[in-house]
C-alpha cells in the first residue's frame, strides 16, 4: 500500500480539526503519479472533484485499503507493516500544527524533486521506502 500526505517543516498535518494549506499543484501531480483508485474521506474528497470517479470515500482509508491501494491522508497516522511506500508533499513552510505525522525511522529515500506549486513558490515531493 502507498500513503500519501502533506506535511509542514515540523511534520505537522493539521490545526484546529482542519487542513494546514492546500495546492491544486500537489492534486494535479497526485493524479498524474498514481494509477488507479484513491482511498480518501470524505473532507479530503473535495480537493479531488475533478477525478471523482477515482476517489473511493471511507471514513478509515487506511484501515479499509488493501495491498496495492493508495491512500491519500490529511490526518496524523502511524504506518503499519502493510505500508510500503510513504509519499511526502511539504509545504517548505511552518504552519500552527496540533496534529503531526512520526514519519518511521527505518525507511529509505526512493526519490526526490522540487517544483513550484500554485499557491507555494516550492513544494518538496519525497518518496519514502518503507520495506
Amino acid at each position: 500500500m502507498r500513503v500519501i500526505v502533506c506535511l509542514d517543516d515540523r511534520d505537522g498535518v493539521r490545526f484546529n480539526g482542519r487542513r494546514q494549506s492546500r495546492d491544486r499543484a500537489v492534486v494535479a501531480d497526485i493524479l498524474a503519479t498514481t494509477v488507479g483508485p484513491l482511498r480518501m474521506t470524505a473532507d479530503t474528497a473535495t480537493l479531488f472533484a475533478e477525478a471523482a470517479e477515482r476517489v473511493q470515500i471511507s471514513a478509515s482509508p487506511l484501515a479499509d485499503a488493501a495491498a496495492g491501494d493508495t491512500c491519500v491522508l490529511e490526518t496524523a497516522f502511524l504506518p503499519d507493516a502493510a505500508v510500503e511506500e510513504l509519499v511526502v508533499y511539504r509545504w517548505n513552510r511552518v504552519y500552527p500544527a496540533d496534529e503531526y505525522v512520526n514519519l518511521p525511522a527505518a525507511r529509505r529515500l526512493i526519490a526526490r524533486e522540487e517544483w513550484a506549486g500554485f499557491s507555494h513558490e516550492r513544494i518538496t515531493k519525497e518518496v519514502w521506502g518503507l520495506r
